[in-house]
C-alpha cells in the first residue's frame, strides 16, 4: 500500500524497510525469504561499542549496532539504550534499529528486545517501522508485535493511533482492539477515532469494530453501533442493529 501513515518528511516508513534489510544482511550466512524468520551465522568478532573512545566519538551507526548484535546481542541492546540515554543516538532511531529484531529473534533475547522498545518509548517510530516492514516483507507478526507494544505504552500511544485511524489503511484491523481498549484516553477522543474507523473502506476493519464495541462502556458502544448500523455492508449493518437491540432493551 502506498499511503504512508504520515507524510514522508515526518515519517520513518521510508527507512523502516531498509533498516530491516540492513539488519538481515549484516551477518555472514544470513538467509531470508518473504515474511519469514531470518537465520544468522554469528561472525567471530565484536565491536567495543561501550568503550570511552566510542562514547566520545559522537554515537554509533546502524551497521555498528547490527554487527555487535550478531556476537553479543544482550550487550548490544544494553549499549544502545545507554547511548540513547546519553543522547548519542535518538530514541526514535534506536527503535528503528531494534524493532525488526523483535520479529526475527526468539526466546529470552526477544523479551529483552521488547523491554528495550518499551524503555525507548517511541510509539510513532514503532508504528512507522512496523508498517513499512509489513509493506515490504509481509508477515502479520510485525503488526501484532507493534500493537502489543502500543497497548503497553498506554495513552501516550493514542495520538499516533488516532492518525492511523484516519489513514484508511487495511492494517487498521490489527489496531482496532488497541484503540478501543487503551487506558487513559478520553471517551470522546476514543469515539472520534472509532468513528473514523467505521468509515474505513476495508470491510475487515469495520467488521472488527463490532467485536470491539462489546468491550466499550454502553454509551460509547451505542454511539459506535448506531454508525455501524448504517454500514453499506448489510451483514455488518444487521449485526450492529441486533447489538443495539440488546443494549437499548
Amino acid at each position: 500500500m502506498s499511503n504512508a501513515l504520515l507524510p514522508p518528511a515526518d515519517s520513518l516508513t521510508s527507512r523502516g524497510g531498509g533498516v530491516e534489510r540492513e539488519m538481515a544482511d549484516s551477518g555472514s550466512g544470513s538467509q531470508r525469504s518473504h515474511g519469514t524468520v531470518i537465520s544468522r551465522t554469528p561472525p567471530h568478532y565484536s565491536l567495543p561499542l561501550s568503550t570511552p573512545a566510542t562514547l566520545t566519538s559522537g554515537g554509533i551507526t546502524d551497521r555498528d549496532f547490527a554487527n555487535e548484535f550478531q556476537s553479543e546481542p544482550f550487550t548490544a541492546v544494553d549499549t544502545l539504550l545507554l547511548f540513547s540515554r546519553l543522547e548519542l543516538v535518538s530514541k526514535s532511531k534506536a527503535t528503528q534499529w531494534v524493532f525488526p529484531l523483535l520479529v526475527q529473534e526468539r526466546g529470552e533475547i526477544r523479551s529483552h528486545l521488547y523491554r528495550a522498545l518499551l524503555t525507548l518509548g517511541e510509539p510513532k517510530a514503532i508504528l512507522d517501522v512496523a508498517l513499512a516492514a509489513y509493506e515490504q516483507y509481509g508477515n502479520e507478526d510485525r503488526l501484532t508485535r507493534a500493537a502489543s507494544l502500543l497497548m503497553d505504552l498506554g495513552a501516550r500511544a493514542f495520538p499516533v493511533l488516532r492518525i492511523l485511524a484516519r489513514s484508511n489503511r487495511s492494517e487498521c484491523t490489527f489496531f482496532v482492539p488497541i484503540i478501543a481498549g487503551l487506558s487513559g484516553v478520553r471517551p470522546q477522543d476514543r469515539l472520534q477515532a472509532l468513528a473514523h474507523l467505521a468509515r474505513n473502506p476495508h470491510i475487515a476493519v469495520r467488521h472488527s469494530l463490532l467485536e470491539a464495541a462489546q468491550a466499550l462502556p454502553s454509551p460509547e458502544a451505542i454511539s459506535l453501533l448506531h454508525i455501524l448500523s448504517q454500514d453499506p455492508d448489510e451483514e455488518i449493518a444487521e449485526e450492529a442493529r441486533e447489538c443495539l437491540t440488546h443494549l437499548e432493551a
